[in-house]
């Protein structure tokens, strides 16, 4: 059985004006959803959010502006692997900027996989994130508990619900192909993506690059669609202060608009 999430303020936001601040635990409420057991031993989970009206909070890239999540699961034991199945995001524009957002309800499936399938799951995760409205207000959660065969199934519904809202895979989304490349210009280096569709593509897509390496940074893509393929360009750097290694089958390539997401895992060089 999973403990009330416990959320807190973790900083005051300053507008123009007076100090605002509002406290996470009267607009936000937290939970973990047990969910079941898996032929394989994993477990299908969720972290749930629950927000009042007119907040929101991010996907795991929040777009030009936004909080970006922090999860921390090394307090835990018995974990072996972690692996987050995000839903599909709202595409919100305010005042010319783009963000990836959940209005009100996020349902995150997760799937965890245990060093010993006979043994329980001890759960000990800390969580930054941020909710959003007029203002934004980082906060933080705390889940602890325990997760074993013979856990009673929580929150199947919603859970498998989340699933069927992830992105789909390339395969599915019917691309034919996708390159990559570094591109020099004149503020140092950008990253050039190209996916060709099998059926034409509306106007209004979005394309997000993420790569595995925290050392390797990759601002808000420039998106263009024509026809059957959606093509991007990001700036990219190395935080580290010594440039980009880019391993291209690394990279993840998501194409959103308000309909659905569409995942590449991987690109080739061009030509």
């Amino acid at each position: 059985m999973f403990n009330i999430a416990q959320i807190s303020l973790a900083s005051l936001t300053v507008l123009s004006g007076p100090v605002l601040a509002q406290d996470p635990s009267q607009i936000a409420s937290a939970a973990f959803l047990s969910g079941w057991q898996q032929d394989d031993g994993s477990h299908v989970a969720a972290l749930r959010f629950e927000m009042e009206p007119g907040w929101h909070t991010y996907w795991r890239v929040p777009g030009q502006v936004g909080i970006p999540w922090e999860f921390d699961w090394s307090g835990s034991s018995n974990l072996k692997s972690v692996t987050f199945e995000w839903p599909r995001p709202e595409i919100l524009e305010t005042f010319g900027f783009v963000s990836f957002v959940f209005e009100e309800e996020l349902v995150l499936p997760v799937r965890l996989v245990p060093i010993d399938s006979a043994t329980p799951i001890e759960i000990s995760l800390a969580i930054d994130y941020g909710l959003c409205s007029e203002i934004c207000i980082p906060a933080t959660v705390d889940l602890n508990g325990q997760i074993d065969v013979a856990s009673v199934s929580q929150g199947r519904e919603g859970i498998e619900k989340a699933l069927s809202q992830r992105a789909q895979s390339a395969a599915e989304g019917g691309v034919l192909k996708a390159t990559c490349n570094i591109v020099p210009t004149d503020k140092g280096f950008s990253l050039a993506t190209s996916i060709e569709f099998a059926a034409s593509q509306n106007d209004a897509q979005y394309v997000v690059v993420e790569a595995p390496d925290p050392m390797v940074w990759i601002d808000f893509a420039d998106t263009k669609t024509e026809g059957h393929h959606v093509t991007s360009r990001a700036r990219i750097d190395g935080l580290d202060g010594n440039g980009v290694l880019l391993d291209r089958s690394s990279l993840r390539v998501t194409v959103l608009d308000a309909d659905r997401a569409v995942e590449v895992q991987g690109c080739t060089a061009p030509g």
